[in-house]
């Protein structure tokens, strides 16, 4: 089943059965001759007071409806994110705030503008036991993996994110924690009805997403229209099941070292390369490794040894810490938990 953290969706106007204009922002820009360019309403989520729903805005000239929101407006039910079992409560509540009234017999009405594919993993390890196997794996070339740390609205998601070296379009997915995130948003536990019992659901949860922004991939992902009900009820290979196989590197051969920054010189991963070498062959003990540099450096060695300390620490910090299984076992039991998520 297809699911959805944020969206942005557009409609024609006659999506609207009843539309409150005085709640709105008037935005209008003029050509130097006084002519009108743009003429819109726009409400942002400060003045909206309804967690998830970010933004409505009316287009006067287009005669759009624009609608940006999260899953964090279904409350108690957010953990099962925006599917096709939960669109109608969606508009429900869109519809309860007064600022619009939404026609839910025209929903496929809607293009999808730019869509977070989303998937919660619970499965048999923990959140950081997956994060750990993922750094490790060994990618395809045309992606690489970096550390997260979330700004603005994502400032509490920390974890891993997948980046496309693609130079059109770049695909993006971050995994994370989901409970250490959302204990953190306290505008959304606040207005939570029974926020232990949501809170609670996140445990152990790893979450996964994927941001899409152009109606290609959209198209592409789901096989449909691009309408939000049309994707909502695809049969498609699921989003971040697919771009999880993308991202995997399907040769088998295991290396990181197409994870580099490509701008980086060809010495420069040489010499690093022979350094955590060096290291691994005398077992990280630092005694040897002094005796060695010793033997081929004349004079003071301490820059060098300080160098080598930071290497090994990094080595040391990138070693997996999952016990008793190896990380390919995890990294294909992720696999398969995101083929019937």
């Amino acid at each position: 089943m297809i699911r959805i953290d944020s969206i942005k969706i557009e409609g024609p106007a006659n999506v609207l059965k009843d539309i409150d204009k005085t709640r709105f922002c008037t935005k209008q820009s003029f050509d130097s001759a006084g002519v009108i360019l743009s003429d819109k309403l726009n409400i942002e989520g400060k003045d909206i007071n309804r967690s998830g729903l970010n933004s409505i805005q009316f287009d006067n000239r287009k005669q759009t409806l624009t609608v940006a929101l999260s899953s964090k407006i279904l409350a108690e039910n957010y953990y099962e994110l925006i599917n096709i079992n939960t669109i109608d409560q969606v508009f429900d509540t869109i519809n309860k705030t007064g600022i619009v009234s939404i026609d839910k017999s025209k929903l496929d009405d809607f293009a999808i503008h730019t869509v977070d594919f989303t998937t919660n993993i619970k499965g048999s390890h923990k959140p950081n036991d997956y994060i750990q196997a993922l750094k490790l794996m060994s990618l395809n070339s045309r992606y690489k993996v970096d550390l997260y740390k979330g700004k603005n609205d994502d400032k509490h998601k920390t974890g891993i994110v997948f980046t496309g070296r693609q130079s059109s379009f770049k695909e993006r997915c971050i995994m994370y924690e989901k409970i250490t995130e959302i204990v953190k948003d306290k505008n959304f536990i606040s207005g939570l009805k029974s926020p232990l019992q949501v809170i609670n659901q996140f445990s152990n949860v790893l979450r996964i997403e994927n941001n899409v922004c152009q109606h290609r991939k959209i198209r592409e992902y789901t096989l449909t229209d691009n309408t939000l009900i049309s994707v909502l009820n695809s049969q498609a290979v699921l989003p971040n099941y697919k771009l999880f196989q993308k991202i995997k590197n399907l040769s088998g051969v295991q290396t990181d070292l197409f994870s580099f920054d490509p701008d980086m010189k060809l010495l420069q991963l040489e010499k690093i390369y022979g350094q955590q070498t060096i290291i691994k062959e005398l077992c990280f003990d630092f005694g040897l490794i002094k005796e060695f540099i010793s033997k081929h450096v004349k004079g003071n060695i301490s820059g060098y040894v300080r160098q080598y300390r930071q290497i090994a620490n990094d080595l040391l910090n990138s070693q997996n810490q999952v016990t008793g299984q190896n990380e390919n076992d995890i990294i294909f039991e992720l696999e398969n938990l995101l083929k019937v998520a």
